[in-house]
């Protein structure tokens, strides 16, 4: 039979093949992690300082950067109401003025030695300037607001897209890692046989 002329020699395929399933398994796991912890964690700004109670000017631009967030810090664990109004500098009048807390999204960053925590996503209609006025409630000592730019990736949305992302990748890497052992395995057993039938 064929398989008598195969030469007696170590097993193949090597055992190195199980550390590349665990170590593909392992990356899978790893990187979906990631992927789920991203969510209002990459990109965006601190931007301006904005003190309580008093109207700054904000420039609003179009389309995909229209939208600004409102950070805050020196908050403790309980994250106080903050509200924002405008009012027009130079446009001739505010058309829509849309704000959406996200306190609940857990955006946060670092910058100046301090974390921020992204509170509210502001956005005027028509783009153009705007004085905004901020106010915090409860007023808090220690606080500190700020309007910069939102994070590349926050809200409902990102977070269910990238939590279906750590899931596939997870799922990914177990169906991979897993199938590759186990091929791996017999594999070495079919030739461990072969080479139990040699003289």
């Amino acid at each position: 039979m064929t398989f008598l002329s195969v030469d007696a020699g170590p097993l193949r395929p090597s055992r190195r093949w199980y550390a590349v399933a665990a170590v593909t398994l392992l990356l899978a796991l790893v990187t979906g992690a990631g992927l789920a912890f991203l969510p209002g964690r990459l990109g965006g700004s601190v931007g301006q300082g904005v003190p309580a109670g008093r109207s700054v000017p904000v420039r609003f631009a179009a389309g995909e950067e229209a939208d600004r967030m409102v950070w805050i810090t020196g908050a403790g664990p309980t994250v106080p109401a903050v509200t924002c109004e405008p009012s027009a500098l130079d446009v001739r009048e505010l058309e829509e003025w849309h704000s959406v807390s996200t306190t609940g999204d857990e955006i946060v960053r670092s910058a100046g030695g301090r974390q921020w925590r992204g509170v509210l996503v502001i956005r005027a209609e028509p783009p153009g300037r705007y004085a905004v006025r901020c106010d915090v409630v409860p007023a808090q000592p220690g606080l500190e607001l700020s309007i910069g730019g939102p994070p590349w990736l926050f809200g409902v949305k990102a977070r269910a897209l990238t939590q279906l992302g750590a899931v596939g990748l997870g799922m990914t890497g177990t169906v991979g890692g897993g199938a590759l052992a186990i091929i791996v395995a017999a594999r070495r057993s079919a030739h461990r046989r072969r080479l139990s039938l040699l003289p």
